[in-house]
């Protein structure tokens, strides 16, 4: 299994409209992809008004993080839509190899 990261940054007035917005066009690409296992987004205030967003999401296989972000996987999937929120953005994305996972469960999901 391999987890992927990739992070963002907002001004905090803009949060919630760009959640919005990740919610319904990323979480739907995430979802097409073949292999991927789920996602989430995760927020946090920090410094100078402004809220990061990480999304975090777990794929079978490294063809599958292909699938979602293409011939180069390394590199940040694009939504160019979401510019209108973003003030800045990792332009790579991170990836781990998930050597152990528990079956956490929350709200009567596993988490992966």
């Amino acid at each position: 299994m391999i987890m992927r990261q990739w992070s963002g940054r907002v001004r905090t007035a803009d949060a919630g409209a760009c959640l919005e917005y990740l919610r319904a066009n990323v979480s739907r690409a995430f979802a097409a992809a073949e292999g991927n296992l789920g996602h989430q987004f995760l927020v946090r205030s920090i410094e100078h008004g402004l809220t990061e967003i990480v999304a975090i999401s777990w794929w079978a296989s490294w063809g599958a993080v292909a699938s979602f972000a293409g011939p180069k996987p390394k590199l940040a999937r694009h939504f160019p839509e979401a510019d209108q929120y973003l003030v800045d953005q990792a332009e790579t994305a991170e990836h781990y190899n998930v050597m152990h996972n528990d079956g956490a469960v929350v709200n009567g999901a596993v988490l992966l």
